[in-house]
C-alpha cells in the first residue's frame, strides 16, 4: 500500500513538472505591437516579451510571418531560439529575439518537432528552421536548469 502511494506521488511531483513548462511559441503578426521602428509583444507566460528593431528608418507594418532558428547546444535537445522573422508590407524583414532582458540565453527544447527542419550552415554549424506558415507551429519550451 505505501509503494502504491509512493508510486503515486511521484507521478504527481513529475506530471506537475512536465505541466508547468508554458509552451511558447513565435507571436502572431496580430499581437506584435509596432512604435518608431521597435516591435514587441509579450510571451505566453507573460514572464518577458519578445523584442526586435529596424535597421535605418522605420520598416513599416509587418504583414506576415517569415520563419524561426533554432541553435541547439552540443549534444543536447536544448539551446537558444535566435529568433522569428517576419517581413513587412515593404518586404523588409524584422527579428523578434525572445527575452532578450535575460543573459544568457534562455535555454529552450522545441516543441511540435514536425514543424522544424534541421540544416547545416557554413562551417558545419548545425541548426533547425522552422517556415510554417500555420499560427503557433514554431513552438517550445523553456528548458529546465
Amino acid at each position: 500500500m505505501l509503494t502504491a502511494k509512493m508510486g503515486l506521488l511521484v507521478l504527481a511531483l513529475y506530471a506537475g513538472n512536465s505541466m508547468a513548462s508554458t509552451v511558447e511559441y513565435c507571436p502572431k503578426v496580430s499581437a506584435i505591437s509596432h512604435l518608431d521602428g521597435q516591435y514587441s509583444a509579450s510571451t505566453v507566460s507573460g514572464q518577458g516579451e519578445w523584442f526586435g528593431a529596424a535597421q535605418g528608418p522605420d520598416a513599416g507594418v509587418l504583414v506576415k510571418f517569415h520563419s524561426a532558428l533554432f541553435f541547439p547546444d552540443n549534444n543536447s535537445e536544448t539551446g537558444t531560439l535566435n529568433k522569428c522573422t517576419y517581413q513587412t508590407a515593404e518586404g523588409k524583414h524584422i527579428a523578434l529575439h525572445y527575452r532578450p532582458e535575460v543573459t544568457p540565453d534562455v535555454r529552450v527544447q522545441l516543441k511540435r518537432t514536425e514543424n522544424w527542419v534541421q540544416k547545416s550552415g557554413p562551417f558545419g554549424i548545425t541548426y533547425y528552421e522552422c517556415d510554417s506558415p500555420i499560427e503557433l507551429a514554431c513552438a517550445f519550451v523553456e528548458a529546465r536548469p
